[in-house]
């Protein structure tokens, strides 16, 4: 553990206050709540003050990753680096320290394979900037959309727990604020492994925006996914064009 010297609440992104997100199937998020952690990618090896990541406020209430217990935070603390991951430390209303870097907002349960037994699930980020996805025991790693675009390590993720065919999945979404790619990706669980079991990639770069969107359709059990492209021409035309593909549900994952 190294220690930094100061708190680093300039390379933070604050959220507003959080309700502690009670996200078993059924229950929805009271609003969008995003998550960032990343870095400029220039090659070098990266500072720790370089490191952009969100912030939490006291009263705001999160998840330990190690267990999925609540806490509510009461005072920020000093910025540091712990097994690679920048944040800060943080003090609960019980007095106790946490760090940052071991805490997140979404913590979901719900029987993901269908054995009759809920499984935890958390949505955080690595010290190597990928976006950690853990059901179960089982661990599943993504890299964050814009990091060609926007020239850095990491970005942002949202999760949000659905419900397909009767089946829960996660649904993660990784949205850069700038011209850039995106996506949003349903992960399922089946056999004791995290999976990904549709990918919805897009790209919002005027005048190009290529723009995806599903369908569910219960009784043949199938993804129908749209992509919508268009591009405007030097003379203030649109040109678009549209394509479909459908996917069966096969093992957890969509296939064609």
């Amino acid at each position: 553990m190294r220690a930094l010297p100061f708190t680093l609440s300039f390379a933070l992104t604050f959220t507003s206050a959080l309700a502690l997100a009670d996200t078993s199937v059924g229950r929805a998020a009271a609003r969008e709540i995003v998550l960032e952690y990343s870095a400029p990618n220039g090659g070098k090896l990266v500072l720790d003050e370089q490191v952009r990541f969100t912030g939490w406020k006291p009263g705001d209430r999160l998840f330990r990753i190690v267990d999925d217990g609540a806490i509510t935070i009461a005072q920020v603390g000093e910025g540091a680096s712990i097994d690679g991951l920048v944040n800060n430390w943080y003090t609960d209303a019980a007095g106790t320290r946490v760090f940052g870097g071991s805490l997140t907002p979404f913590r979901f349960s719900a029987d993901f394979d269908g054995d009759g037994t809920p499984e935890v699930a958390t949505v955080s980020f690595a010290a190597d900037f990928q976006i950690r996805v853990r059901i179960g025991d089982s661990e599943l790693l993504m890299r964050p959309a814009g990091g060609a675009y926007l020239s850095q390590k990491g970005g942002n993720v949202s999760a949000h727990l659905e419900t397909v065919f009767g089946i829960p999945m996660l649904k993660i979404g990784s949205h850069p604020e700038a011209c850039s790619d995106y996506f949003d990706t349903y992960v399922s669980y089946a056999g004791g492994k995290a999976q990904v079991a549709l990918e919805l990639g897009g790209l919002a770069d005027p005048p190009v925006h290529s723009t995806p969107s599903v369908k569910f359709e219960p009784k043949t059990r199938t993804a129908v996914v749209s992509q919508t492209n268009s591009e405007e021409d030097e003379k203030g035309g649109v040109h678009v064009h549209k394509s479909v593909t459908r996917y069966h549900l096969v093992g957890g994952v969509f296939r064609k």
